[in-house]
């Protein structure tokens, strides 16, 4: 459904700038712009985003400035930002200290892992949990810090703010160090922990360095402990060093250059312009993806509600710039056995539609009626489908209607059920529980 409908004026207020006004927006406060809206664009690197962030910054009153600056670390934790975010912000982490890099220095360093972002992101006047953050596992392929120091630094400011998580997020960062400096530093680490049932715990990371005397002191603490810790079980386990590493087979440069001619001439022009990258494999769904026509995803969100705008947001720029501009909201329901309505506004319109509560799982199909709906509205050419899937993580394309039926008419993609990935996920947890009772 359609209507002409204004953007509503929430979302052109001014942030929180108070730590009361960053509870009342983490409540969902209908004055101000949704949370979920705020740090998509923030961390896509919107420029207009950014700007209002900065200006919140500058009217936080400073007995406030830690309070708010953990509220916006709560509010991108466990996310990571674009390339584009890296760019904007990097001149903000190469400036002075302020409560605006605090506050941007957490998704910076789940992001952000160029030597050149390292060396700021590493400063002694960096919050220690971006620090910390730094050096924990990421999907990309960046190279780890190559000092500890900064880690083992970080850990020990931890300590004294009493963030027993950061402290063991960093625990297992130094115990997967190669170098033996980095578990001494774990070493002292552990020996600053005056609880003796939070020291056992942290004792686990023990077992992940190369250090007999360490793997004493794990089983030590392994015998005292009243119930029986996984690690206990399992003992010392080597970790993978850069030498050890699995590297896939390069993929053949004339295999993905055919590749790249099949579907630039299928329609999906974007490809020619793809910069040199690492492919594990020249295959259609992998060229499109580096190209922006293609997003993979996990369809179970494991959460309530599921943020289905969140996912919009995501898919909308496969298509740009047809939908640039598009503000999108989820209005999940009272009760988790209702409806979600998905909202959309764009040029003077709202488009919204219905969409089923699947309990913690994406209803991708009504997102995916929204987006195409809005698309014809626009009388745009541009379509989205579904691929096929053999696991719960669904795939997306987002290109023109035409380039789409060629590839699918030539064999290049192969269409799939919206509803696909929530099936196989489905099927493959009732095995598993299955399998549990035997």
């Amino acid at each position: 459904m359609v209507d002409r409908s204004p953007l509503p004026a929430r979302y052109r207020a001014a942030l929180p700038a108070t730590v009361d006004g960053m509870r009342a927006w983490a409540q969902g406060d209908p004055t101000l712009p949704p949370v979920g809206h705020v740090v998509d664009l923030l961390l896509a690197g919107d420029a207009a985003m950014l700007a209002a962030v900065e200006r919140s910054a500058a009217r936080v009153p400073s007995s406030q400035v830690a309070g708010w600056v953990s509220a916006w670390r709560a509010s991108t934790r466990f996310k990571s930002g674009t390339e584009r975010y890296c760019s904007r912000v990097r001149s903000i982490m190469d400036g002075a200290a302020t409560p605006l890099r605090d506050a941007l220095s957490g998704a910076y360093a789940a992001s952000c892992r160029k030597p050149q972002e390292l060396a700021s992101l590493l400063r002694p006047d960096t919050a220690y949990w971006a620090v910390i953050e730094a050096y924990e596992d990421t999907a990309d392929e960046a190279a780890p810090p190559p000092d500890h120091d900064p880690l083992a630094r970080a850990a020990l400011q931890a300590i004294d703010a009493g963030d027993d998580d950061a402290v063991r997020d960093a625990a297992w960062a130094l115990a997967y160090r190669a170098e033996p400096a980095a578990w001494a530093s774990l070493r002292a680490l552990h020996a600053r922990i005056s609880d003796r049932k939070e020291a056992d715990q942290l004792a686990m990371a023990f077992f992940r360095t190369r250090d007999p005397q360490l793997h004493a002191l794990a089983w030590s603490a392994c015998a005292r402990m009243p119930r029986q810790h996984p690690m206990c079980e399992s003992g010392p386990a080597p970790h993978d060093t850069d030498e050890h590493a699995a590297t896939p087979p390069a993929v053949s440069a004339a295999d993905l250059a055919a590749m790249r001619q099949t579907l630039a001439g299928l329609g999906f022009h974007r490809v020619a312009g793809l910069a040199d990258a690492r492919f594990e494999a020249a295959d259609a769904t992998s060229v499109l993806a580096a190209s922006g026509y293609i997003h993979g995803f996990d369809a179970e969100t494991g959460q309530f509600p599921n943020a289905h705008d969140s996912l919009l947001r995501t898919l909308a720029p496969l298509v740009q710039p047809a939908l640039d501009g598009a503000v999108f909201e989820e209005q999940a329901p009272d009760q988790e056995s209702g409806p979600y309505r998905l909202v959309a506004y764009l040029d003077g319109k709202r488009y919204h539609m219905l969409a089923r509560n699947l309990d913690d799982w994406y209803d991708i199909d009504a997102v995916l009626r929204l987006l195409n709906a809005m698309l014809a509205d626009r009388a745009r050419a541009e379509r989205f489908a579904s691929l096929h899937t053999n696991d719960q993580i669904a795939w997306v394309v987002g290109a023109p209607q035409s380039a789409l039926q060629a590839a699918f008419k030539a064999g290049v993609l192969q269409p799939g059920d919206a509803g696909g990935a929530e099936q196989q996920g489905k099927a493959f947890e009732h095995a598993v529980m299955q399998e549990l009772k035997q």
